[in-house]
């Protein structure tokens, strides 16, 4: 809080919310999707340590998660969820798959029209931090696609 506060920055999820919400519940918004994430977060710790995740699914949660409540303005910001991606692709079998090339070119599309929105006149201040929703689309095709060894009982009963 001390670093936003001496560098007037939200987090980079706030950013997000304010587009979309009235200012004075953007920080509760936050809040509580802040508490919401760290009970997914520790139920997906939980699940990794009985063996019934991939350490990948995992990483690219905890980078999603850091990026997400990261405060805006570092020019590094982006690494923690990008990370996970490239080591995604260098796991995949063949370089010359179409999720690899997905990702790569999509990656590169939605980067370079985010920077070309941003740069116009009237352009929505979290313009810079669509990437994230990139970032999330993946997250959710990568634990939709991956094959957990969670039973749907488990799902059920943590819900």
């Amino acid at each position: 809080s001390r670093y936003a506060a001496t560098n007037q920055s939200w987090l980079i999820l706030s950013v997000l919310l304010k587009d979309i919400l009235p200012l004075n519940s953007v920080i509760p918004v936050t809040v509580v999707l802040g508490a919401g994430f760290l009970a997914a977060s520790a139920w997906l710790f939980w699940q990794w340590w009985r063996g019934r995740i991939d350490n990948l699914l995992l990483l690219a949660w905890c980078g999603f998660v850091a990026y997400a409540f990261h405060p805006r303005g570092a020019s590094y910001e982006q690494v923690t969820f990008l990370l996970p991606m490239v080591v995604w692709a260098c796991r995949q079998k063949t370089v010359r798959s179409w999720p690899v090339w997905v990702f790569w070119v999509g990656s590169l599309v939605v980067s370079w029209a985010a920077f070309f929105i941003s740069i116009q006149p009237g352009a929505p201040a979290s313009t810079t931090e669509w990437p994230l929703l990139f970032g999330a689309v993946w997250l959710g095709w990568l634990f939709l696609g991956s094959p957990l060894r969670l039973r749907r009982s488990d799902v059920l009963q943590a819900v």
